[in-house]
């Protein structure tokens, strides 16, 4: 449970940190962190989508570790290269 701090009550950036702090405090699994903060910062966006992702030395692929989707169908797999996530968007 979070108490809400009149310090950051207007300001919707500090608001989601705060919030993020919360949620993520407890979690020590790392895929668990990365789920929890696509999906905190994509509903704060109004977002359909939000990913985090680590990026492979090649620089074309990436490993996704944190997804967010609401009211769309995931569109890549959790390892994919810069041209399969583009063609996903197109």
């Amino acid at each position: 449970m979070s108490i809400p701090n009149p310090q950051v009550a207007g300001d919707p950036h500090d608001a989601l940190l705060v919030r993020l702090d919360d949620a993520l405090r407890p979690l020590e699994v790392a895929e668990a962190i990365t789920q929890a903060g696509a999906r905190l910062l994509g509903e704060h966006l109004g977002a359909n989508r939000c990913a985090y992702a680590d990026v492979e030395a090649d620089e074309d692929t990436f490993n996704l570790t944190g997804d967010y989707n609401r009211d769309v169908p995931r569109s890549w797999d959790a390892t994919a290269s810069r041209s399969s996530a583009t063609s996903a968007f197109a």
